[in-house]
């Protein structure tokens, strides 16, 4: 890595470019990039820690040993951590992926793709909630509490979307086929898990009468 010299040229190509609020973000997507492309965590970690602390350096222009440069260099490797588990997470190339898919005999791609949405959700939300805000000297629990009760609110109000929201078929891959539905935790499938339960209910009542 010293060698190559990257970590000098990241900081050259972006240090005067970037704020010490939106480099935190930026560290979060080249990362997840990088992850995602490679379908490593470890390799992402190992290749992103060095650069991250030259460009927090190079952005804060503060010496080492001060607060604003401990501060940046602490969201800094959060948003390193974060972007190499989230890009291997969604990697169809990651052995965690290909295992997961093999345990479950799904198709790699459609195990990947499944991943996505979920995926997408938390990343935006930890860019809006997260590092954003942690760049610009937002306390950390504050942003954390925020968002644990805004993306339930999110997750419901997307099931309100019309053909969009609702349980999810169940795939037996021992049959070849779905067998039924299960729960996908959205306002639609709440509904209808709720009357099933509700009936299963009556129906035992009436049977012990």
């Amino acid at each position: 890595m010293r060698d190559l010299g990257i970590a000098t040229f990241f900081a050259d190509a972006l240090g005067e470019t970037l704020t010490p609020t939106t480099l935190p973000t930026v560290t979060f997507i080249l990362c997840s990039l990088f992850a995602l492309s490679t379908g490593t965590s470890w390799g992402t970690m190992g290749v992103f820690f060095p650069i991250a602390f030259v460009l927090a350096q190079t952005v804060t222009k503060e010496p080492i040993n001060s607060d604003a440069f401990t501060s940046e260099l602490e969201t800094m490797l959060a948003a390193v951590l974060g972007g190499a588990i989230w890009g291997d997470h969604c990697s169809p190339v990651s052995d965690t992926t290909i295992l997961s898919a093999m345990s479950s005999q799904v198709p790699l791609w459609d195990h990947a793709k499944t991943q996505l949405p979920y995926a997408f959700v938390v990343g935006i939300y930890s860019i809006l909630f997260g590092y954003l805000p942690a760049g610009a000297g937002a306390p950390g629990a504050l942003m954390i509490i925020i968002g644990f009760f805004l993306i339930p609110v999110f997750h419901l109000s997307l099931s309100k979307i019309p053909n969009f929201g609702g349980p999810i078929e169940v795939y037996c891959p021992e049959v070849g086929e779905c067998i039924g539905e299960g729960p996908r935790g959205v306002m639609n499938s709440i509904k209808k898990n709720f009357k099933k339960s509700s009936k299963s209910q009556e129906a035992a009542q009436e049977a012990a009468l």
